[in-house]
């Protein structure tokens, strides 16, 4: 499947087709940029930083504030609900954060993954976006927007020593938001 300049690995698992991989385009306009790269510790301040090419060089989908990410999935794909994130736990079954984790070593100890299903899943963490523009970014899991809304605000999936949805608010407060990888679910 290809989208913005990059061909997506996918896989089925079960009765859904998964991107293989977390998103890697952009969502800039002219040099407004909101995406974030894993490792790169700061926002992108260009076009030319934002291209799927420059997270694609760390392997590394990119992390995306909450309204960024609902529009992010190619055509013919769409973020998955909350739903179809509990359908593909309960396919795969126990150990669901062993066999969704991508096997190599940026997981670190005793959380590395067999990628048992190809979802090839990478600890890309998350990112914390001050109004002053710092930035913090946690790593060891991996957090995956969805589409469903919860009571206190949009619901995200953690991957980490285990697999969870949450729920939360795109902006943790009035003076911070939040920024996730965004995989998407075939139609």
């Amino acid at each position: 499947m290809s989208s913005g300049g990059y061909t997506y690995k996918t896989v089925r698992i079960g009765c859904q087709t998964w991107m293989a991989e977390d998103i890697r385009g952009n969502t800039c306009s002219g040099s407004n940029c909101t995406g974030l790269c894993f490792g790169t510790g700061s926002l992108c301040i260009s076009a030319d930083e934002c291209k799927p090419s420059y997270c694609a060089q760390r392997g590394y989908g990119g992390l995306y504030e909450e309204n960024a990410a609902i529009g992010l999935c190619p055509s013919g794909w769409h973020l998955p609900s909350e739903a179809e994130w509990i359908t593909l736990m309960n396919y795969v079954g126990s150990n669901v954060e062993k066999k969704l984790k991508a096997n190599n070593t940026d997981w670190g100890f005793r959380l590395e993954g067999t990628d048992s299903y190809g979802f090839s899943a990478l600890p890309t963490g998350y990112a914390r976006i001050s109004q002053y523009g710092s930035i913090w970014i946690e790593g060891g899991l991996v957090g995956w927007w969805t589409s469903s809304i919860g009571a206190r605000g949009r619901k995200v999936v953690i991957l980490s020593t285990d697999m969870s949805i949450r729920e939360l608010s795109g902006a943790t407060t009035d003076a911070e938001f939040v920024m996730f990888a965004v995989r998407c679910v075939k139609d």
